[in-house]
């Protein structure tokens, strides 16, 4: 078959595979409407060019008289023809063969260069140009070149609505998880039909009909599987984007917390601290990671692993802030030495809010009045969360008093130690009223009438204030720890003041007070006194010949207690806050603050020591600041130009 009998034929069905001379001449049809549509689907800008060509064309084309007629250009030819482009002078010519990029026989084809303008012979030439070898080569060169969309889109206008339509529709899905991934919704349901997904995909089809249309065609876009692979991708775009900015800042921080989840499968969330362009200290949480031991190799296995799969390079790596425990911060064999070892500037920082935490809960067990008395308390709490008849009759009691707001009285928190202040006061505020209530209940509730027992006890009432004395202290320096814009220096100089105000409190006179108040609230509401316990004697193979110590009265008695509470806290404070890995981020921060540079600061790379002398001179001089919050503020509010020095 040769090409013209092809041509005529007008196949719309073959595809164009490569753009190779051969094939491309076989593949395309000029002479039909799909060609046209191809050439409006690869080049957007086809229409516009024209029309520009329209506004700018030349007021006359070369005429041609043959007898007595004079024979001229037909701008109707255009819409006819619309690859046809004017030139003054000239003719016509083919915009596509103009752009074609293939070899064209300039002797043969006059619409390439040369120019047409035999206007007798018009459209018998132009129909001819279009089956014309060079023109098909040129219009499949064209069609390739817009690979960017389908070739069926290119060849099928139909095709293109339905995949912008499918687009649109996939957008809307996307849209709708992100919204409630964002506002940590519930995506699926007990049912599929009254998931929120599927209830606000509904709303949005109200007010989209395409949309409607292309979700009753397709039910599989809707599915769990598509909605975790769309949550995945959000979430790999999530990291990406992090991961970049914790690059740009150069350094950053690691912390690693453990944890069992429900199924008990031990599992690690990785963290990073780091300081973005705008000086703002922000941690980041890059995901929970399974470990199959909680050995120390086994958890920097998996850490450093994360880090390589992220593109986080371990040189930029400069402290560690994990928990107390001896696999994470052990000198030897764990996390914290392990990492330092391979690289030596990632000092080790346990976090101190985590560590004046426990420095409370070893305060709490080592004084037995406090314990029990917390003890108490807690059971209360979990009394009046699980009973709402005890909740209503302390709501009536309490309206008909002179102080009708009912304060809530809550559990304590297993592993927030310094979270005990608010319950304690809570329960010693309303005392008579939680007594009141619970003896309303007690025949019903044996726990009731347990509580009844020990709150009705003078040394509970004791045991309470002594508490609520010394952990409002460590409260109010946990809350500082966890400041945003706390340093080292301020954390250090936070926790002295706490350590003096408390051994100030070691004197008669603090317990004297603490003693004289819970007796005052004990003969107020008419409770039993407070008492000692019976008291043993040693054994004789401890105490050899000496005489045996008793307390003369149970304030000599529990005094010790208190002494012993307050010493606790001082130690723990002292061996806990006071670390180590501290030292080097208190030179740096003197370093700031001061503009002297030391030697400290050859051991980061990341500083060039003669040129830091230089910035920190002019910072000090045209700044003035005390503290690094202040001296962050200054650099913000500092041009660019000033901030590249």
């Amino acid at each position: 078959m040769s090409l013209i009998e092809w041509l005529k034929r007008g196949d719309k069905r073959r595809r164009l595979d490569s753009p190779v001379r051969s094939n491309a001449c076989e593949d395309v049809n000029p002479t039909s409407s799909a060609a046209t549509v191809a050439i409006e689907a690869v080049d957007e800008n086809s229409d516009q060019s024209n029309t520009e060509d329209n506004a700018i064309r030349p007021p006359k084309l070369p005429s041609q008289k043959i007898g007595k007629k004079t024979r001229c250009f037909q701008e109707h030819w255009r819409k006819e023809f619309p690859w046809i482009v004017q030139k003054e002078g000239v003719g016509v010519l083919c915009k596509i063969c103009m752009e074609s990029t293939g070899k064209i026989d300039e002797l043969k084809n006059s619409f390439y260069k040369t120019g047409f303008s035999s206007w007798h012979k018009a459209l018998e030439k132009f129909r001819a140009h279009e089956r014309h070898k060079d023109h098909v080569f040129a219009l499949a060169n064209k069609i390739h070149a817009g690979k960017s969309l389908p070739i069926e889109a290119q060849l099928s206008s139909q095709i293109a609505s339905d995949q912008e339509k499918a687009r649109n529709g996939l957008i809307q899905i996307f849209s709708a998880v992100k919204y409630l991934a964002r506002q940590n919704l519930a995506i699926r349901g007990h049912e599929d039909s009254e998931s929120n997904s599927i209830q606000l995909l509904d709303v949005l089809k109200a007010q989209n009909l395409d949309l409607k249309e292309w979700l009753n065609k397709k039910k599989s876009w809707t599915s769990w599987k598509i909605q975790n692979e769309i949550l995945d991708l959000m979430s790999r775009k999530i990291l990406e984007k992090l991961c970049q900015e914790i690059r740009e800042s150069e350094c950053f921080a690691l912390i690693v917390d453990g944890t069992q989840d429900i199924s008990g499968t031990d599992q690690h969330s990785i963290c990073i601290r780091f300081t973005d362009e705008h000086l703002q200290a922000r941690e980041e949480f890059l995901g929970f990671y399974e470990v199959k031991e909680t050995t120390g190799q086994e958890i920097v296995d998996v850490i450093l692993k994360v880090l390589k799969k992220l593109e986080l390079p371990t040189d930029s790596l400069r402290w560690q802030t994990y928990d107390g425990a001896a696999n994470m911060s052990g000198i030897y064999k764990a996390v914290q030495a392990i990492i330092k070892e391979s690289q030596p500037l990632s000092d080790y920082v346990h976090s101190t809010a985590h560590a004046s935490n426990l420095a409370a809960q070893t305060v709490a067990s080592s004084s037995p009045l406090s314990s029990s008395a917390l003890d108490a308390v807690n059971e209360l709490g979990n009394l009046v969360s699980r009973s709402g008849k005890l909740k209503t009759i302390m709501k009536d009691i309490t309206s008909s008093s002179s102080d009708p707001q009912l304060k809530l009285i809550k559990p304590l928190c297993p592993t927030r130690w310094l979270a005990r202040v608010n319950p304690a006061c809570a329960t010693l505020s309303q005392l008579q009223v939680v007594l009141d209530s619970l003896e309303a209940i007690k025949k019903d509730n044996v726990t009731a009438a347990g509580l009844i027992e020990k709150l009705t006890k003078g040394n509970t009432v004791l045991g309470l204030l002594m508490s609520i004395d010394i952990f409002s202290q460590l409260e109010i320096l946990n809350k500082t720890l966890q400041g945003k814009y706390e340093t080292v220096s301020g954390a250090l100089k936070a926790t002295e003041l706490v350590i003096k105000g408390l051994e100030e409190k070691r004197t008669d006179t603090s317990f004297q007070k603490i003693f004289s108040d819970a007796d005052k609230l004990i003969e107020d509401l008419n409770l039993e006194p407070i008492s000692q316990p019976r008291q043993r004697c040693p054994p004789k193979r401890l105490t050899g010949n000496a005489e045996n110590y008793f307390d003369s009265s149970p304030i000599e008695y529990y005094k010790r207690q208190y002494f012993s509470m307050i010493d606790t806290t001082t130690t723990q404070l002292k061996d806990r806050i006071y670390q180590k890995g501290m030292d080097h981020l208190i030179c740096l921060e003197k370093v700031l603050l001061s503009g002297e540079v030391d030697d400290s600061i050859k051991r980061y790379k990341e500083f060039n020591h003669d040129k830091l002398k230089i910035q920190l001179k002019l910072f000090k001089t045209q700044f003035e600041y005390k503290t690094l919050k202040e001296a962050t503020e200054k650099m913000r509010e500092a041009t660019i130009e000033v901030s590249n020095l």
